[in-house]
């Protein structure tokens, strides 16, 4: 039934942008001149693009001001449905709208994880479940201040690329795609035939191209169009809800399971996923220990986090294995976790520190987590640049090459003439 929720709604928020894309289309088209208006339907797609990140951006600072408020009231000891009922009359819209039901189901008697869970709809799923085992192990005011810090470099860093960047991206690759089917359509057969009329033979570049093009055309096109069509459905679904929970987290619950055993194998992605699950997990148990949970149960309420469902199902195994007697070293490695997280648990069986290894491997992991994402940030851009520039210059080559060619074919004639 979820499955099929889902499918509902990606197909009905695909609807209404196809729908809005025809209404700004037009409107670009009635407003530009004639020979601007066949740009219309790029800078209407453009334009969605550009409104949903800005949508998704506000509503991301809005959700790190309650986080801000949040931190400030444990950090300073305050009673939190007062302190966060004062701050929401300093503020207004949205925001306060947003602290005013916090301090109301604070003072109802809710938990802060489920209080921000239900009516902070900005804060993300994972966070969430963040603070809610956090607040059962005692140790909400220090998760809630590395949240807030977190959450402060990650929109530092996302601050420095230019808001319309990946607007761009995907405008410029659906307008060469565009530009390739016009040019294996139109223009490459009319040399084809002209060559054929002079008697000549096309050079090796535009033959390639012209035996190419259409088996390319024929599987490109396809998934541009599907591309296209998410697109659309995307930055809709984003200006209505901002990228809060998402549809994982309303009507995609049921794929969940699914989806996250394909990121776990996905080379680059399930590498990211895995690096921040083990980091939020490992800092988690290390916390469960100082409440003096044993390893077991620290292991169990760490696997209770929203990161992946693999890796709650392994670290579920682990503390299965660990309760029914086996060593924390045999039951990582019966649980399939990482060889260095299996090799660190391991040293604990001849003695040790627990929470300081497992703070150990918090630090560690969350240290790759970052390089791999400060370098897949930096070489994205000039990746993408790369191949449309390579594309955009093999098809250059192949039509100047003909006419360079059939140039040099006709001076003789003409200067005979």
């Amino acid at each position: 039934m979820r499955i099929a929720l889902f499918i509902i709604e990606c197909f009905f928020w695909a609807v209404v942008g196809i729908v809005v894309l025809f209404v700004l289309a037009f409107v670009f088209a009635v407003g530009l001149a004639p020979v601007f208006a066949a740009l219309s339907p790029f800078l209407a797609v453009f334009l969605m693009v550009v409104i949903a990140r800005a949508v998704a951006r506000a509503r991301r600072r809005r959700g790190q001001l309650v986080l801000m408020y949040l931190e400030q009231a444990l950090r300073l000891n305050l009673p939190l449905p007062q302190a966060i009922d004062a701050a929401a009359r300093s503020e207004r819209g949205a925001a306060a709208g947003r602290l005013f039901r916090l301090s109301q189901a604070l003072s109802a008697g809710s938990s802060v994880g489920d209080a921000v869970a239900r009516h902070v709809p900005e804060v993300p799923w994972r966070t969430a479940s963040l603070l809610m085992v956090a607040e059962r192990l005692g140790r909400l005011p220090r998760t809630v201040g590395r949240i807030v810090e977190r959450r402060r470099r990650a929109i530092r860093d996302e601050s420095t690329d230019p808001l319309s960047a990946v607007a761009y991206g995907m405008v410029v690759s659906l307008f060469l795609v565009l530009i390739l089917v016009f040019v294996g359509v139109f223009i490459l057969p009319r040399f084809q035939e002209i060559f054929m009329d002079f008697d000549m033979e096309l050079p090796w570049p535009t033959i390639f191209t012209l035996t190419v093009l259409p088996d390319v055309t024929a599987v490109v096109g396809p998934l541009a169009l599907l591309f296209a069509i998410g697109l659309l459905g995307w930055t809709m679904w984003t200006i209505r809800h901002g990228g809060g929970a998402g549809l994982a987290g309303s009507a995609g619950a049921g794929l969940t399971g699914l989806t996250d055993r394909l990121i776990w194998i996905t080379p680059v992605w399930g590498g990211l996923v895995r690096d921040r699950g083990l980091a939020e997990v490992s800092r988690i148990a290390a916390e469960a220990l100082d409440a003096r949970c044993p390893l077991d149960e620290a292991f169990d309420r760490a696997a209770t986090i929203e990161t992946n469902a693999v890796l709650q199902n392994r670290l579920h195994r682990l503390a299965e294995r660990v309760r029914s007697g086996a060593t924390i070293g045999q039951a990582a490695a019966v649980a399939h976790l990482p060889r260095l997280y299996r090799d660190m648990l391991a040293t604990l069986d001849t003695g040790g520190d627990p929470a300081g290894v497992l703070r150990f491997l918090a630090s560690y992991y969350d240290s790759r987590l970052s390089r791999a994402a400060m370098l897949l940030r930096a070489a994205a851009v000039p990746a993408v640049v790369i191949l449309l520039a390579g594309v955009v210059g093999w098809v250059v080559v192949s039509l100047f090459l003909p006419l360079v060619i059939l140039i040099d074919s006709l001076t003789p004639y003409w200067s005979a003439v």
